[in-house]
């Protein structure tokens, strides 16, 4: 036991196109796991399960912790099925990731914490959900010392490349934001003074069919944003 607690594990997934790896029992690897209409197909050896899920564990971060939860229910003689039943029930909390669906609009709330990877995910999660326009809504990334200005930057980079259709922003390091999707020519990159400003645009751009996430730092409290909104759709 001593031993094979030292041992790795590699789940190979596409959505990431890449592996992820973490400490477990013993050696798992999964052949072509991957993302279909009704959740996750799980291929090792002669097991073939399919996990039906939520669109919340199609999010990257997810599905990850999902294969992860699988692979030690496997070592420690878990049922597959009965393991792919209990994924099937997962809901996220607390802002952690949370889908709410108002007048056919897709919100992911994401404003537990941010980070430079965090925000990557999101923007993944963003372009990886099914629907019309998808709008990134982000705010700053607390903590990041000297390498601020760099990373908010990024993140504006990487909205572009992940093709957001609309950018909206509040605070002031995200300006950076703004600033690198720009500079990867996304037009519709807009940074706000207030978050009621922000509010009123959303309103104005978002519709039956859209998804939407949300993601910024605890302490930015990008919660007044959907909130507001909802009760906007929902009058």
């Amino acid at each position: 036991a001593e031993n094979s607690m030292r041992k790795t594990f590699k789940i190979q997934y596409f959505m990431a196109e890449q592996a992820f790896y973490g400490k477990i029992l013993g050696i798992l690897e999964f052949q072509q796991p991957a993302l279909c209409d009704h959740g996750i197909l799980l291929r090792h050896e002669k097991i073939c399960v399919r996990i039906r899920t939520t669109v919340m564990l199609k999010i990257v971060v997810e599905l990850r912790n999902a294969l992860a939860a699988f692979a030690v229910g496997y070592f420690l003689d878990v049922d597959a099925d009965t393991a792919a039943e209990a994924l099937s029930k997962y809901q996220p909390e607390g802002m952690r990731q949370k889908s709410v669906v108002i007048n056919g609009i897709t919100s992911i709330e994401d404003c537990y914490n941010a980070s430079p990877d965090s925000m990557k995910a999101a923007l993944q999660t963003l372009k990886a959900t099914k629907g019309n326009k998808k709008i990134a809504v982000l705010s700053d990334m607390m903590e990041l010392g000297d390498y601020s200005q760099k990373a908010h930057f990024e993140v504006g980079e990487m909205a572009a490349q992940y093709n957001v259709d609309y950018l909206l922003c509040v605070g002031e390091a995200s300006k950076y934001i703004v600033d690198g999707a720009k500079s990867k020519n996304l037009k519709n990159a807009f940074l706000f003074e207030s978050k009621d400003a922000l509010t009123d645009k959303l309103f104005e751009i978002a519709h039956s069919g859209d998804v939407i996430v949300f993601k910024a730092s605890r302490a930015m409290h990008l919660e007044d944003v959907f909130t507001q909104i909802y009760k906007r759709w929902e009058s």
